[in-house]
């Protein structure tokens, strides 16, 4: 108890800290896309007070524990900012070697980190208009890298499964995760620490298939029109959503299934895309 002030303090400066960091990434990835400069800098910082300020945030950066997400995602922010920003004095190289430093250290604070080569493909396709195949090969030095700290990191951790769903279950949980989510970032009302959606409960519904069938026909529509409509910013913005909690969606095994599948500190990393989404409307 005598301590924690203290880390309940160092919970929401980090938390402040990611928000000026939010502020500044949002500017990279809009500054291309605006033709006023200054009205993209309004902008971002208009996402960046949203990423701050959402309801969702509260768990992680109450909770002592959730400091490690709250560090994992200073680091992928300095590896990003780091990586795309254009330093003359820096060659293409020098940059990479450095992000991929924050990025080690983002997996070591959090192995869910791992999914950041993907936000990162992501950027350079889609904001940056990157050749893909090119932007794919950037990164597989981090996939492989990230797959087996992950995979150490999070071996290190207790970690008991009591069900192993099949492969069919498992797209099932994730497209209900994304449509649980999805809801709670539009109306976050009833928030709470323990929403009692354990695995087992979930996987013996009889509400679950059609439900992640009908969120993955929504999911495929909306991809669609903003394919349509050549909206990359937006696409992009939906694409980094759903990976910021795709580590933890049900695709994969992760210990606090036991207690629920869902819990709001796991979309501290996907409100980056919603505020990518709130300053591109902006």
């Amino acid at each position: 108890q005598t301590y924690a002030p203290l880390l309940h303090g160092a919970g929401i400066f980090v938390h402040g800290i990611n928000g000026f960091l939010v502020g500044k990434w949002l500017e990279l990835m809009l500054v291309r896309s605006f033709t006023n400069e200054r009205q993209a800098v309004w902008a971002s910082w208009v996402g960046a007070t949203y990423f701050l300020l959402h309801p969702l945030q509260v768990e992680s950066v109450a909770w002592v524990s959730g400091l490690r997400d709250l560090l994992a995602l200073s680091a992928s922010l300095i590896a990003m900012l780091i990586y795309f920003r254009n330093i003359d004095m820096w060659g293409y190289w020098k940059r990479y070697i450095w992000a991929s430093v924050f990025f080690i250290i983002a997996v070591l604070a959090k192995p869910s980190a791992a999914a950041l080569p993907a936000m990162m493909f992501v950027i350079e396709a889609f904001i940056f208009e990157i050749d893909a195949k090119r932007a794919g090969w950037r990164m597989v030095p981090w996939a492989v890298c990230g797959i087996a700290l992950g995979w150490y990191t999070s071996a290190l951790q207790a970690h008991e499964v009591v069900l192993r769903p099949e492969v069919w279950q498992r797209l099932l949980l994730g497209f209900f995760s994304a449509g649980f989510y999805f809801y709670k970032t539009i109306v976050p009302v009833g928030l709470a620490v323990d929403y009692a959606l354990p695995l087992d409960k979930i996987l013996n519904s009889n509400w679950l298939v059609p439900l992640a069938i009908g969120i993955a026909v929504l999911m495929a529509a909306v991809i669609w029109w903003l394919e349509k409509r050549n909206n990359r910013i937006l696409l992009a913005a939906l694409l980094i959503f759903l990976i910021g909690f795709l580590p933890v969606s049900g695709l994969v095994d992760f210990s606090f299934q036991r207690t629920s599948q869902v819990a709001d500190r796991f979309m501290y990393v996907s409100l980056l895309g919603v505020a990518l989404a709130i300053a591109w409307i902006y």
